[in-house]
């Protein structure tokens, strides 16, 4: 009865994030050592770390999955005094080599999570990224669901901050984002005149292209 009880409870709870132990009690700065080695030892690129508003440390690093790096996914060990949070925030992006182009396909920041710092500290990492990426990077996008306008004033304040175009059609709920690389020669006349389109609608377009090459 007593297992029984146990299922339902984390059933139930699922969804919240739990703590675990430090490897030394209280000392976050060995925790930080002690993580920054252990994803290297897994494979795992570190590429940036930083202490949270609510005093949280956040490190956020890239999973070894896709060696081209077409497929990037980040993802991040948050921790303080209290111990070590079991769920946290993650970013998978996408590169397109033809057309030059990032795009942030998810960012996942559950709704508890909002206002503590983490989707800021991923885009922090995401700058760094592209710094020492191996193939040139003229524009970073992404889409804009209808999912996202419960909280849409803010996504937009949120992309701007990071100094992002912002474009909404309020009226079907539908918009992109996008950050142009000047340094890399990148331009809005060109990212235009490449009709390129950030989530489904990109997928549906490079499927039709596929299709349309065999």
């Amino acid at each position: 009865m007593e297992d029984l009880f146990k299922v339902i409870f984390d059933d139930i709870f699922a969804g919240q994030s739990k703590k675990s132990r430090l490897q030394k009690n209280g000392d976050t700065g060995f925790e930080l050592d002690y993580w920054i080695q252990e994803l290297r030892n897994q494979g795992k690129q570190p590429i940036h770390y930083e202490t949270t508003k609510n005093a949280e440390i956040i490190i956020i690093f890239r999973e070894p999955i896709d060696e081209e790096m077409l497929h990037i996914v980040l993802r991040s060990k948050i921790f303080s005094q209290e111990g070590i949070r079991s769920f946290t925030p993650s970013m998978n992006l996408l590169y397109k080599k033809k057309n030059e182009i990032l795009e942030i396909a998810d960012l996942r920041v559950e709704v508890q999570d909002a206002n503590k710092g983490y989707g800021s500290a991923f885009m922090r990492a995401l700058f760094l990224l592209i710094e020492e990426f191996p193939y040139p990077i003229k524009y970073i996008t992404g889409w804009i669901a209808g999912t996202d306008w419960g909280h849409i004033d803010r996504n937009k304040y949120f992309y701007e901050k990071f100094r992002f175009e912002v474009k909404l059609d309020h009226e079907i709920r539908d918009g992109y984002i996008l950050w142009i690389n000047s340094a890399k020669t990148g331009s809005k006349e060109h990212y235009e005149s490449l009709n390129y389109k950030p989530g489904i609608a990109g997928l549906m377009q490079e499927l039709s292209e596929y299709e349309d090459e065999e």
